[in-house]
């Protein structure tokens, strides 16, 4: 069984504490009647059918409390989808998983730097379709537009340069790309992020890719990541990456390519050795500016709490503790109880 609140389980090591107060007040009552009752009369009273009773009474409350706290980590029995309604615009990342972002200029390196700023910025998202374009030499969409920031996290989790097989920085078809994952004949509201080094441009011109792109209404936004300065590139087999000619090969954003291709679709360019603000971005560029969308989705799905179940079943068995009746009467009403429940 699943619990929508299962930190809230550890309430259950409350119920040992409790049947230890129970077995130490019963010793201690039988202590009491002991000391000015005759053997009889003790006997009669503690080993009887009061005692009986009693040990049941104490029973259906450890149960109760049992039961309660079941019931307050909210049991899930199911789930449901439900109709979901948000305004927003469709945004495309394109995340450079090329080799050279695997530099550490930027700490812990520029590929972790992106991944985090992009699941950063998800988080202060409000109703807007995301989609992840991945590129190096070439350009996949990894997730197109999608309301399941859950999802897209997963598939943005498996994004390793490592995997890439075709180096370079593609620009020119990652821009291609971003715009082809976006659904055509909407007016949606529609804008890239590229996250990359801008170094070492591979194919056509990425400023043709632009001038596409403001053709079709999309803005870009580019984060410059990584510094001037440079940094080498780390090698799967270990040391860092070098030339030909044996010298170690240093990394360096080309913060020029990337500011052209955001001016010429109205976008902004952002960067620097470790300044980041693509939350500014979202809030003062995105939101305020562009024309919100209402989407609607029928896929979201809605954990059932059963909480009401537990919950009877305690209040019962509450009942039950305090009210007079023999034993095995006791047990029948807990039977019916389970029946009607089921």
């Amino acid at each position: 069984m699943k619990f929508l609140y299962l930190n809230l389980l550890w309430l259950l090591l409350l119920i040992p504490v409790v049947i230890f107060l129970f077995l130490h007040a019963s010793q201690k009552r039988k202590k009491i009647l002991a000391s000015f009752l005759s053997r009889d009369s003790y006997e009669r009273l503690v080993f009887k059918k009061p005692l009986k009773r009693r040990l049941l009474s104490y029973v259906f409350s450890v149960l109760a409390l049992f039961f309660l706290i079941i019931s307050i980590a909210g049991p899930v029995t199911g789930y449901k989808k439900a109709d979901t309604k948000r305004k927003g615009v469709d945004i495309i990342f394109l995340l450079d998983a090329s080799k050279s972002m695997l530099a550490e200029d930027i700490k812990p390196s520029r590929i972790k730097r992106a991944k985090l700023e992009i699941k950063n910025l998800l988080k202060n998202l409000k109703g807007d379709r995301t989609g992840l374009v991945v590129f190096s030499g070439e350009a996949f969409l990894q997730s197109p537009l999608t309301l399941d920031n859950h999802g897209f996290n997963l598939l943005l989790k498996g994004v390793d340069p490592v995997t890439f097989p075709i180096g370079g920085t593609n620009l020119y078809k990652a821009v291609l790309k971003g715009i082809e994952a976006f659904e055509e004949n909407t007016d949606t509201s529609k804008v890239i992020i590229i996250l990359t080094d801008g170094e070492k441009n591979t194919g056509i011109d990425p400023l043709k890719a632009a001038e596409k792109a403001k053709e079709k209404g999309v803005v870009i936004f580019c984060a410059g990541i990584g510094s001037e300065k440079g940094a080498p590139v780390p090698s799967s087999a270990g040391g860092f990456i070098k030339d030909r000619n044996n010298n170690m090969i240093i990394s360096r954003t080309d913060s020029n390519i990337l500011r052209q291709i955001a001016e010429k679709t109205g976008g902004e360019y952002i960067g620097g050795d470790n300044s980041f603000d693509l939350d500014r971005v979202y809030r003062e560029k995105i939101r305020k500016k562009m024309k919100l969308t209402q989407f609607f989705e029928n896929k979201e799905i809605e954990k059932i709490n059963s909480y009401r179940i537990p919950l009877l079943i305690s209040i019962f068995l509450i009942f039950l503790s305090f009210i007079p009746l023999k034993p095995g009467r006791k047990f029948l009403a807990v039977i019916v109880l389970f029946c009607l429940s089921g």
